[in-house]
């Protein structure tokens, strides 16, 4: 899909988007309808949640046009400039130049989805909710870090909803999430479910746009009551390969426990987007974000600074979400490009030496 066929607007949404293409189509975008569709959103990486199908937006961009330092209207795709179309995927919005357009890898649509929605009580002061809380948050870290890669989504808020589409059929989606329904069963209590607040949800859905309307706005205006400024949001990646070594998932289930349960308040907002599947099986040669991000499992996104700090002290430092890293993140190039930051940097002094694009944290920046 072509961005020049989204409605005229300062920029396009994905909100402009997924109409679109909706009746035969997937195309790899934000969660959020204000995200951007033909910006910086892709050009920081992209996380979706259909990454776990498709990788990431990064990885299904065909093609842009890009004006350049020297007043040059590029046609950029693997064949023609190929270093700055490995670049400008990944390497930040703001960098190389000013993106005029934008060429979206399109995904058939199955005919049918399946759509998967959990939710228990917010944690509170009652020791019956904080207690469902505490169970919940133990049951499902462990068990999304293993969950079938034909799930994506993420989970929500201070860890009490859960929101996924599945890629298959009905009965393998009932099957993979039967561990999780017999702990809902068996450990929520009846009159929670009756008062509303807890709640299972399982259906057929026709499209990945379908289910996202299907929650009545509940999830965006979550996200939207928490729009404040960026500086408060800190970012962490945790791989795949370190939560199977014997004993760390436990360190993760317990900081996280540890960090809501004490936290009373509801100013606060954390998510883990869940990774893994084809996110991995790119290369690092497709685009330029991180091998930390091809391998992490989660991506875990909050507002709580110390909370950060106690998971900065006990995990590894397995770098940030370009998009979404702290203002201040400690050794920033590591943290968001790995081993990129190098060949970036070169590529950076090849079409743009002078510096004419610069912003805080980008590449060559330190230089300007």
């Amino acid at each position: 899909v072509y961005n020049h066929h989204f409605p005229p607007a300062p920029y396009s949404t994905t909100l402009d988007v997924y109409p679109l293409v909706d009746s035969s189509y997937l195309v790899v975008g934000g969660a959020c309808t204000t995200v951007g569709a033909g910006g910086g959103y892709w050009q920081g990486g992209g996380i979706s949640a259909l990454s776990r199908s498709f990788g990431l937006a990064a990885d299904n961009v065909v093609g842009f046009e890009i004006v350049t330092a020297d007043g040059q209207l590029l046609n950029v795709d693997a064949c023609s400039h190929p270093d700055l179309y490995w670049a400008v995927r990944g390497g930040g919005g703001g960098t190389y130049g000013v993106v005029t357009s934008v060429l979206h890898r399109l995904h058939p649509k199955p005919d049918l989805l399946v759509g998967f929605r959990l939710v228990v009580p917010t944690i509170s002061d009652c020791w019956i909710y904080r207690s469902i809380h505490a169970a919940f948050i133990d049951t499902w870290i462990r068990f999304a870090a293993t969950l079938d890669s034909r799930w994506r989504g993420l989970t929500l808020g201070k860890y009490h909803e859960v929101n996924m589409i599945f890629n298959g059929p009905w009965g393998d989606a009932v099957s993979t999430m039967a561990p999780l329904k017999l702990w809902y069963d068996e450990n929520v209590p009846n009159f929670v479910k009756v008062w509303g607040l807890a709640k299972w949800e399982m259906k057929n859905v026709t499209s990945y746009l379908a289910w996202g309307e299907n929650d009545s706005g509940e999830a965006e205006a979550m996200l939207t009551a928490f729009q404040v400024p960026i500086k408060y949001f800190h970012s962490k990646l945790i791989s795949t390969k370190w939560l199977a070594a014997e004993g760390n998932l436990d360190v993760l289930v317990n900081d996280i426990k540890k960090s809501v349960l004490n936290d009373l308040s509801l100013l606060r907002f954390d998510a883990i987007w869940h990774m893994g599947g084809n996110i991995g099986n790119k290369t690092v040669q497709d685009a330029s974000v991180s091998q930390s991000m091809r391998d992490a499992q989660f991506h875990l996104l909050s507002m709580d600074g110390q909370f950060m700090r106690t998971l900065n002290r006990d995990l590894p430092n397995d770098g940030c979400y370009l998009n979404e890293c702290a203002v201040k993140e400690p050794d920033w190039k590591k943290a968001y490009w790995g081993d990129n930051y190098r060949r970036l940097l070169a590529i950076k002094n090849v079409y743009d030496p002078f510096r004419v694009f610069s912003c805080y944290r980008c590449v060559g920046s330190d230089n300007f």
